[in-house]
């Protein structure tokens, strides 16, 4: 890569310590360099590093609960300091808030005053969803950022969005590949397994969740092609058969999540035979191909090592 975005983790400790991790782990596996005070920026000899630490940032995730903060010597809590100096040297900032009974929350106040866009979330799970969302709305604020105050290249702009997209398209590709090694390891057929269904559904959802994925629009494009045909075979699949108990395998998807693959008995409930469901795999793999092969496109042009 050109470089690692730096971004920098606002806000309390104590109440945050899962998500700021989970945030942590979400940043690093898409080559990005999280900036956490207890992580990344301790110890020191200087006090209150973080007010020089966060102007090292790309960008800035701030998040605010009930817990306010402990008051510094400017007479507001550190949070409330990091977003000043953020909103001070104009670098980009997502902020979440969960919605809160407190009416003498400073920070919260002052974001309302500036009339700053932000994101109300009622669980953590919910936060790290939407930040899973908005990744490529904060990779493209931080490439225009550095377009303006850096003024980089075109080459290096270029390089900049191949990579991005390379990155993600490879997640897709690992999510795949690991199906059909599976498939093959295990004798799981895609029509008398749930296990296509079980694989392709978080890219479905994940596509369908998204306006555009990649900066591409060929790649995007391909990546449609093959969706939309995975789509039309799972929808018709699972009226088609029946989990058949006691089959259940728990296999992992190194990019997804842990899934959950059955024997199934095959009914006809549809209109479709085994040749159409053949013909669609047929498809699919072949869109899937194309995919694939803009991919190693990308991947020359981003000069990957």
């Amino acid at each position: 890569m050109a470089f690692k975005p730096r971004i920098f983790i606002s806000s309390t400790f104590s109440d945050n310590k899962k998500v700021r991790d989970s945030i942590k782990k979400h940043f690093i596996e898409l080559g990005a360099e999280p900036l956490l005070y207890e992580s990344n920026l301790t110890p020191s000899t200087k006090p209150m590093t973080y007010r020089k630490d966060i102007l090292e940032a790309d960008f800035v995730i701030l998040i605010m609960k009930d817990n306010y903060g402990t008051e510094t010597d400017w007479g507001i809590s550190g949070t409330h300091e990091e977003y000043r100096i953020a909103k001070e040297n104009r670098i980009p900032i997502h902020v979440y808030l969960k919605p809160s009974k407190s009416q003498d929350n400073k920070l919260i106040k002052e974001l309302l005053a500036d009339q700053v866009s932000f994101y109300y979330f009622k669980t953590d799970v919910e936060l790290m969803n939407r930040l899973k969302e908005t990744t490529f709305i904060i990779a493209e604020e931080i490439i225009l950022k550095n377009l303006e105050q850096k003024r980089l290249s075109h080459l290096k702009v270029c390089q900049l969005s191949y990579n991005s997209d390379y990155q993600r398209a490879m997640d897709i590709i690992r999510s795949v590949e690991q199906m059909k090694k599976y498939s093959t390891q295990f004798g799981f057929d895609y029509l008398t397994t749930n296990i296509f269904t079980s694989f392709m559904e978080p890219i479905i959802d994940y596509f369908n969740h998204q306006e555009h994925i990649f900066i591409n629009w060929k790649l995007d494009d391909a990546l449609e092609n093959f969706v939309l045909i995975a789509n039309k075979f799972i929808s018709n699949h699972v009226l088609d058969y029946t989990t058949i108990p006691n089959t259940f395998t728990e296999l992992t998807d190194e990019t997804f999540t842990e899934v959950l693959v059955s024997r199934v008995s095959y009914y006809q409930n549809t209109d479709l035979n085994n040749e159409d469901y053949q013909k669609m795999l047929k498809d699919f793999f072949e869109k899937y191909e194309e995919f694939k092969n803009i991919v190693k496109e990308l991947r020359f042009l981003a000069d990957i090592n």
